[in-house]
C-alpha cells in the first residue's frame, strides 16, 4: 500500500532523512528563489511606480521654479522627467506645453519628438510646423511639412501651413501656388486673397500686377483684410512717388472706408499732405484696434513713414487683450526701443510675453542704452557684454538683445548676441542667417569664412548653405581635399533642373583645383539663361583669362555688372586680370629677345652664367 502515500507525508521523510548541512543548503535555495520572485514581482509593478512618482515630481518642480521665476532651475527638472522615461508621450506633452508658454525654442525639439512617438497623430505633426515657423526653424517645419499624409495635403489647413513655410523661406512661385491652392479648396479665404493680391502686385509682369491691384482695391470692401489691403494700397502708391496717384488713392480709400464719402472733395489740411490724410489715419485706427495683426501692421507702416511716436502712442490706448496679442508684442518692443521709451522697454521684457528674460539681462541690457545715450560711443559695450553673458542660458534672453541691438542700430551688439546664439544653440538657423548679412554687408570675409565653417557641417542638405560655402572657399583660396569632397557631394545630389549655384560651385572648385578645362566644361550644365547670371560672368571672365580667350573674356567683362559682387570676388577678377597681363608682358619680353637673335660671342645662342669662383 506504500505506493498510495500521499506527497507531503512522502517528502517529510525525505526531509528527516537530510543530513543538517543539506538541509542548510537546501534552506538557503528556498530563500534564493524565494527573493527572486519576489524581486521580479516588485520590479515588474514597482519599477513604472517609480519612475511615474519620480517624473511627478519632476513636473511638480518644474511648476514651482517656474512660479518663482527661477526658469533655469525649471528647466533642469523638465530635463529629468524627459529623461527618466524619454518614451512617455504623456511627459513630452507637458514639456511641450511649459516650453510654449514660457517661449523657449526647446518647444520644437519636444514637439518633433511628440511626432516620432504618435506618428499617426496628423495634428501633432501641425503643432511642430507652426512652433518651429514661430521661433524660425525652417529645417524643422519643412521636417514635419513633408511628414503630413496624403490625406491632409487637400484642404486648406495644409496649403495654409505650406504657404507660411514658403514664404518664411522666400520661396515666392511656391507661396503663389500655395496660395493658389488654398483659394480652390476655400474661395472665400479673404486672407488668402490678400496674401496672393500683396505678393503679385509687386510682379515685375505689368498684368500681373495691374490684376492684383484692382484685387486689392475690391479688398478694400472686406473688414476682415480691409486694413491690410489699404495699406499694401498706399505704399505702392508711395513707391511711384506721383502725388496726384497718393492724392487719388487717398480719396479711393475713403470712400472705401466710408461710403457716405463719394462725391465728396476731402480737404486739405496740411500743404504736405494729400487731401483727407488725417482723416484716412483716424480711419485705419478705428479699423484696427481691434486686431493684433492689423494693428501691428499699421503701426509699423506709420513707423516706416516717420510718425513712430504717434504710433507708439496710439498703440498704448489699444485694449489690453489687443496689447498683449504675440502679433503686436514683438511691434510694441521695437516702437520701444525705437523712441528710448525705457520704462515700456522694461515692462515689456519683464512680461514674459517675449519669452522667460533673466532680469539681469533686462537690467544690464537697459544701462547699457543708457549709457549709450548720456555718453555715446562705445561706453555700453562692456555693460552689453555682461548682458550676454547673464543670458546664455537663455535663448528668449539672447533673441531679444539682437533685436534690441538691430533696433537701436549697433552693428556690434548685434553680431555678439548673434554669435553667442550661433555658438550655444546649434539649430537657430536664422542666426547664422542674419549674421550672413551683416559679415557680407561690412565685407568681412574673415568672420564670414568663420560663420560658414560652423554652419554648413550642421546643415549638409541645404545646397544653398553648401554652394556658398565651396564657392568662398574658392575666392578665399581654402579649397582643400575636404571642399573638393563637399563639391563631389553637392553634385551627386544634385536635382534636375540643375541650381546654377551648383554648377557655378563645382567650377570654382575645379578651377581652384587647377583643372580649368574641367572647369570649362561644367558650363554647359547651366540651365538656359543663368550664362547672363552676374557670377556666371565672373567665372567666364575668370577661366577665359587664364585660357587667353580674349573673345569670351571680353564679352564677359563688357556685361558683367562688378556692382552686383563682393569685394572680394571683384579682388579675385582683378588679380587674375593682372596675372594674365604678366603673362602677356612676360611673352612679349620673351618674342623680342628671340628677335633679337643669338646673343654675340655666345656658341650656340646659350648663355653660361658664371660660378661664384670666377
Amino acid at each position: 500500500m506504500a505506493e498510495f502515500r500521499l506527497i507531503p507525508h512522502s517528502l517529510s521523510e525525505w526531509w528527516a532523512a537530510r543530513s543538517e548541512m543539506q538541509r542548510d543548503v537546501w534552506n538557503m535555495g528556498f530563500v534564493v528563489v524565494g527573493a527572486s520572485v519576489l524581486g521580479l514581482i516588485g520590479w515588474w509593478w514597482g519599477v513604472p511606480k517609480w519612475k511615474e512618482w519620480r517624473q511627478g515630481t519632476a513636473i511638480e518642480q518644474v511648476e514651482q521654479f517656474a512660479e518663482q521665476g527661477d526658469y533655469r532651475s525649471a528647466l533642469l527638472a523638465l530635463r529629468r522627467a524627459t529623461e527618466s522615461d524619454p518614451s512617455n508621450p504623456a511627459v513630452w506633452q507637458r514639456a511641450a506645453e511649459f516650453l510654449a508658454r514660457i517661449g523657449s525654442p526647446e518647444v520644437v525639439v519636444a514637439r518633433r519628438n511628440l511626432t516620432r512617438l504618435r506618428p499617426e497623430d496628423m495634428g501633432l505633426k501641425v503643432a511642430l510646423v507652426t512652433e518651429a515657423l514661430r521661433f524660425s526653424d525652417l529645417e524643422s517645419a519643412q521636417e514635419g511639412l513633408s511628414q503630413l499624409e496624403d490625406g491632409a495635403r487637400q484642404d486648406a489647413a495644409f496649403f495654409r501651413l505650406a504657404a507660411a513655410v514658403a514664404l518664411a523661406m522666400g520661396q515666392q512661385a511656391d507661396l503663389e501656388n500655395h496660395l493658389k491652392a488654398m483659394l480652390e479648396v476655400d474661395p472665400d479665404d479673404y486672407a488668402a486673397r490678400f496674401n496672393l493680391a500683396a505678393v503679385q502686385a509687386w510682379s515685375t509682369d505689368d498684368d500681373v500686377a495691374a490684376a492684383a491691384l484692382v484685387e486689392l482695391a475690391r479688398l478694400c470692401a472686406h473688414p476682415e483684410v480691409q486694413v491690410r489691403a489699404a495699406l499694401e494700397r498706399l505704399k505702392l502708391a508711395a513707391l511711384s512717388r506721383d502725388p496726384v496717384r497718393v492724392d487719388q488713392e487717398v480719396a479711393f480709400l475713403l470712400r472705401s472706408f466710408d461710403p457716405e464719402q463719394a462725391g465728396m472733395s476731402p480737404l486739405r489740411t496740411d500743404p504736405d499732405e494729400p487731401p483727407g490724410w488725417d482723416l484716412l489715419l483716424n480711419k485705419l485706427r478705428d479699423r484696427a484696434r481691434g486686431s493684433g495683426t492689423d494693428a501691428s501692421l499699421l503701426a509699423r507702416w506709420m513707423a516706416d513713414i516717420g510718425l513712430e511716436l504717434e504710433a507708439l502712442n496710439w498703440v498704448k490706448e489699444l485694449p489690453s487683450e489687443v496689447q498683449q496679442s504675440n502679433q503686436l508684442t514683438p511691434t510694441m518692443l521695437d516702437l520701444a526701443a525705437s523712441t528710448n521709451d525705457l520704462e515700456l522697454l522694461r515692462e515689456l521684457l519683464e512680461s514674459g510675453r517675449l519669452g522667460r528674460i533673466p532680469l539681469n539681462t533686462v537690467n544690464l541690457a537697459l544701462a547699457a542704452r543708457v549709457q549709450a545715450l548720456e555718453f555715446g560711443g562705445t561706453r555700453g559695450m562692456p555693460t552689453w557684454e555682461d548682458a550676454i553673458a547673464t543670458s546664455v542660458n537663455s535663448l528668449a534672453g539672447l533673441r531679444v538683445l539682437a533685436r534690441l541691438g538691430g533696433v537701436w542700430g549697433d552693428e556690434m551688439e548685434v553680431n555678439l548676441a548673434l554669435e553667442k546664439i550661433v555658438e550655444l544653440y546649434p539649430r537657430e538657423f536664422w542666426a547664422c542667417e542674419a549674421l550672413r548679412v551683416n559679415y557680407a554687408v561690412a565685407g568681412d570675409m574673415e568672420m564670414l569664412w568663420r560663420l560658414y565653417q560652423i554652419w554648413a557641417p550642421r546643415v549638409p542638405h541645404n545646397t544653398s548653405v553648401q554652394t556658398t560655402w565651396i564657392m568662398l572657399a574658392a575666392v578665399l583660396n581654402r579649397i582643400d581635399n575636404r571642399m573638393l569632397e563637399v563639391a563631389d557631394r553637392v553634385w551627386s545630389n544634385r536635382t534636375e533642373p540643375v541650381d546654377p549655384a551648383v554648377v557655378l560651385a563645382m567650377i570654382a572648385a575645379v578651377w581652384r583645383s587647377g583643372s580649368i578645362d574641367t572647369a570649362e566644361r561644367f558650363f554647359d550644365q547651366l540651365p538656359v539663361g543663368a550664362e547672363r547670371n552676374p557670377r556666371a560672368l565672373l567665372w567666364r571672365a575668370i577661366l577665359a583669362s587664364d585660357q587667353d580667350d580674349e573673345a569670351t573674356l571680353s564679352y564677359a567683362l563688357r556685361n558683367l555688372p562688378r556692382e552686383s559682387l563682393m569685394q572680394v570676388e571683384v579682388s579675385l577678377l582683378e588679380g587674375v586680370l593682372a596675372a594674365r597681363e604678366q603673362r602677356q608682358l612676360a611673352q612679349e619680353r620673351r618674342e623680342q629677345l628671340d628677335a633679337q637673335g643669338p646673343i654675340s660671342g655666345v656658341p650656340g645662342g646659350t648663355a653660361r652664367i658664371p660660378s661664384a669662383g670666377e
